[in-house]
């Protein structure tokens, strides 16, 4: 008997059994999740994490979720990946920027990988999806690259600042009340001023 502890499931297995069904049968349907036409899509991304690839490369894995026509809500994934080739990093930039983290936006704010991930999700973009034509993920959907919504990618706000460790959270001093508003004498005018306050 498994030494797994009850509710837990063993990822190995499970993840490794279905690989290797998708390789035994690679174009047998999937349920819902037969492959959109090649074409572009309006999308947003839902979720992105930082992850590592195989080669031991900073990478993104993005969630996009398509946002109109007739496939709408259908959710695809793609990696952005960071490497030490200019080639390769160029293909990341022109990625990234689709959503509208520009270069400058990436020299004036220099986030860590997990700050563009999280930076990443709620914007939008153009998706190219192509269809693999071959291999053991023939018939599924790529997302070859990305191009900015028409009229433009609005860039993000500046990824929040990370507190360092061990620094304690010390609110500010409340204000300081105001001073309370001195009186001002009132002086009579008109016939007031010329009356005797002792006649009488």
């Amino acid at each position: 008997m498994s030494d797994q502890t009850v509710g837990e499931l063993d990822w190995d297995a499970v993840l490794g059994g279905v690989e290797a069904d998708e390789k035994e049968a690679p174009d047998k349907p999937r349920g819902d999740f037969e492959a959109l036409p090649k074409g572009p899509y309006n999308v947003v991304v839902q979720d992105a994490s930082k992850e590592t690839s195989g080669a031991g490369n900073d990478m993104i894995k993005t969630y996009i979720r398509v946002t109109e026509g007739p496939y709408a809500n259908r959710t695809l994934f793609s990696y952005i990946v960071f490497t030490q080739n200019p080639k390769g990093n160029r293909m990341t930039l022109e990625k990234l920027a689709a959503f509208g983290l520009t270069r400058e936006w990436l020299a004036q704010n220099r986030p860590s990988v997990p700050a563009i991930a999280e930076a990443l999700v709620g914007l939008k973009a153009v998706a190219v999806v192509g269809v693999q034509e071959e291999g053991d993920y023939k018939g599924r959907n790529e997302v070859k690259g990305f191009r900015p919504l028409e009229g433009g990618a609005t860039a993000p706000a500046a990824p929040a600042a990370s507190k360092p460790a061990g620094v304690p959270n010390i609110p500010k001093p409340a204000a300081e009340a105001a001073a309370p508003p001195v009186p001002v004498p009132q002086v009579p005018t008109g016939d007031a001023a010329s009356a005797d306050p002792f006649e009488g």
